[in-house]
């Protein structure tokens, strides 16, 4: 990590995420009731409490394995085995492309 990111990561004075809330507008925006189970049972390192600042040469490596994903996704192969997948899967409301990421980049 540069100096940057890892000086703004020690000294920042954030404030910390209201998993409560993050969760009831997942489940609202997408109809489905799994996100404060998965998140804060299995999963619990997957979304930070704080802001995690970080290169642009990590953002980018981010972005490309969610176009990689978002590209696969969009595949008939892929929303073939979906449908035949588990109910739940076929009942989420998918987001817009590159919607659901929130990086900041020094």
């Amino acid at each position: 990590m540069d100096a940057v990111s890892n000086d703004l990561n020690i000294q920042c004075l954030c404030t910390s995420l209201d998993r409560k809330k993050l969760f009831s507008a997942l489940e609202a925006e997408t109809g489905a009731d799994f996100f404060s189970k998965y998140f804060s049972e299995s999963h619990t390192a997957t979304i930070s409490d704080v802001p995690v600042f970080i290169e642009r040469r990590q953002m980018q490596m981010m972005q490309d394995i969610i176009a990689a994903v978002e590209a696969v996704a969009m595949t008939d192969a892929y929303q073939q085995a979906v449908l035949d997948g588990p109910p739940q899967l076929q009942s989420i409301a998918l987001a817009p492309s590159g919607s659901s990421w929130d990086m900041i980049s020094t």
